[in-house]
């Protein structure tokens, strides 16, 4: 197996390069972590506050070299090296797993800086490029969409998380049955407080972003969908386990989320 990254609107594949990652050679991804905890005295026996900060470095490696086993030139060694290293913010690294007829296997999504670009020399020039890669959290993310049956008021399914917190996804809702406008429900039974109640409007599709409580169709606005107190409302998220979706409405609904894993080296899941 052997992977094609993408990065600040390149691909390793621009530069017709496969990438691959060293096991001996990678940053331990095991997680550890230090407990913080408030005052505990005689007449505080349980602390006020307790948390906890992750202590790894959670970056990996990554190599390229060229399909074709020629060396990498001066000027592909340097438009590599401005397309790893020049940003100065965390960019999403799209990591693409592929079997060995070049077949795309799997996906996964992380943020953060190439920290390291190193060479190999051999065969007159550079026949490797060593990157290291850190990530912003010791969390990656696959990318999920789930569209449900528009027949059916309830859904149900499963999310294989690695942590237990919320996943507030995008919803795209789309009614064309027979009424101009339906007060349409919405929620997770599996989820507290994760009923909304939409205005949703025939043959105009609804884009709502739970994560960043935003609308992201331009022919709704808050008023349109309903909503007058935004900042006391409920959004729709989704629980690591059995999530079961109830609308009173059958419609078309596609669900857009991202499912945290645990950094480290590159693996196959």
């Amino acid at each position: 197996m052997y992977f094609e990254i993408k990065y600040r609107g390149k691909s390793s594949e621009d530069f017709n390069a496969v990438v691959f990652t060293n096991n001996t050679d990678t940053h331990n991804s095991g997680l550890t972590r230090t407990v913080t905890k408030g005052v505990i005295s005689d007449i505080n026996l349980f602390p006020s506050y307790s948390y906890a900060v992750f202590n790894n470095d959670f970056s990996f490696n990554l190599q390229m070299f060229k399909k074709d086993n020629t060396v990498f030139s001066e000027i592909e060694k340097r438009k590599i090296n401005s397309w790893l290293t020049s940003c100065k913010y965390s960019s999403e690294l799209e990591i693409i797993y592929k079997d060995c007829k070049g077949n795309e296997q799997n996906n996964i999504f992380y943020k953060g800086h190439f920290t390291d670009v190193t060479y190999e020399i051999g065969n007159g020039g550079i026949v490797i490029l060593k990157t290291v890669f850190s990530p912003d959290t010791p969390y990656g993310y696959i990318k999920n969409t789930l569209s449900l049956s528009s027949d059916k008021t309830e859904h149900t399914f499963e999310i294989d998380s690695d942590v237990d917190d919320y996943i507030y996804p995008t919803i795209t809702l789309s009614w064309t049955g027979d009424e101009d406008m339906i007060n349409l429900l919405i929620k997770n039974n599996n989820a507290v407080n994760s009923a909304m109640n939409i205005n949703l409007y025939k043959g105009i599709p609804a884009v709502i972003d739970c994560e960043r409580m935003i609308i992201k169709s331009d022919s709704y606005k808050f008023s349109d969908l309903g909503w007058s107190d935004t900042g006391n409302m409920n959004w729709l998220k989704l629980v690591n386990g059995t999530n079961t979706i109830i609308t009173d409405h059958a419609c078309d609904i596609t669900l857009d989320y991202k499912i945290p894993i645990k950094a480290g080296e590159p693996y196959e899941f």
